[in-house]
């Protein structure tokens, strides 16, 4: 449990700053913050491009098999300019998952190529957005997004 989300069952791995698990995963971030709600975090993003690292990882508890659901629980702050921010970024440098700072809208986007896929989400300010990553699904069932208070 984690300030009221709940995983679902069979989850391998959990990163925030007051949990990282397993043991022999390893991260490097940003300071731990904690939000008026209790929830903690990790302040990354933004014009400073601060990033959440994994810097340890030698049983692959995170590398992505060929079905899996990654979580991700953030909120974006008021954005600004014509460019994406990047909301999950893969190993290979390529942006898996990020926010169009123009639209607000949901989106992949291949580093290497520039190609865009833009989702039919908009990103509220400064709320908790809880987003569910799951491959081999159709497209308009890709993504889920959940606003938390």
């Amino acid at each position: 449990v984690l300030s009221g989300v709940y995983w679902p069952s069979g989850c391998t791995a959990s990163l925030c700053p007051s949990i990282v698990e397993p043991e022999d995963v390893k991260v490097a971030g940003p300071i731990p913050c904690t939000a008026e709600d209790n929830v903690q975090f990790w302040r990354a993003g933004g014009l400073e491009k601060t990033r959440v690292r994994i810097t340890e990882d030698e049983n692959d508890h995170l590398k992505l098999g060929d079905e899996y659901t990654v979580g991700l629980r953030f909120r974006m702050p008021a954005l600004a300019g014509s460019s994406y921010d990047t909301v999950l970024l893969g190993h290979d440098s390529k942006h898996w998952v990020a926010v169009d700072c123009a639209t607000r809208r949901l989106c992949f986007v291949d580093g290497k190529s520039k190609n865009t896929a833009i989702l039919d989400a908009t990103i509220p300010v400064d709320r908790w957005v809880l987003l569910y990553l799951q491959l081999g699904l159709p497209a308009t069932t890709t993504t889920t997004t959940t606003t938390t208070t």
